[in-house]
């Protein structure tokens, strides 16, 4: 989701544990008290979650809000990520919950009408750039993943 409004990964770690640090800088990292399952499997996995990024009047550094990682986004749109990352999966938001969220309120489900809907409808009103339509764009990859798909596959299936 995140991709489709920047084009670009929100957290792009090389691994497990850089993946947690950078969810740490833009979420913060969530405290022992509230969450005292996650502090048990990160010491199972030799895990430290970065102190420095604890919400509390004590600390040096604050997460970065994800809207400035984000700046085209709606407020709507920023609200809905920040639900759908929250780290505790108790407060994360279902797939059910995202749907009934008010960023999809005017979302046309049928696919005839999906034409009516420009390219910066999820963006803020002063953001426009016409080459921008993840729609398209994610339309293209579908059908070259199918071709690729296809010519892979298509030596195991057998013809009859």
């Amino acid at each position: 989701f995140c991709y489709l409004m920047a084009n670009k990964p929100l957290i792009s770690g090389l691994d497990n544990p850089s993946q947690l640090n950078q969810m740490c800088a833009l979420l913060g990292t969530p405290k022992e008290s509230m969450w005292p399952e996650a502090y048990d499997l990160s010491l199972e996995m030799d895990y430290r979650f970065p102190i420095q990024y604890q919400k509390s009047t004590d600390t040096t550094l604050d997460p970065s809000p994800i809207s400035t990682s984000l700046k085209n986004c709606s407020p709507e749109a920023i609200d809905l990520i920040y639900k759908m990352l929250m780290m505790h999966p108790k407060y994360r938001f279902s797939a059910e919950e995202c749907l009934k969220h008010p960023f999809f309120e005017n979302m046309v489900i049928n696919e005839k009408d999906e034409k009516e809907i420009s390219p910066t409808y999820f963006m803020n009103k002063d953001f426009y750039h016409p080459d921008h339509d993840p729609r398209a764009f994610y339309r293209q990859k579908i059908k070259e993943y199918k071709a690729d798909t296809g010519r892979i596959y298509k030596h195991f299936i057998r013809e009859e």
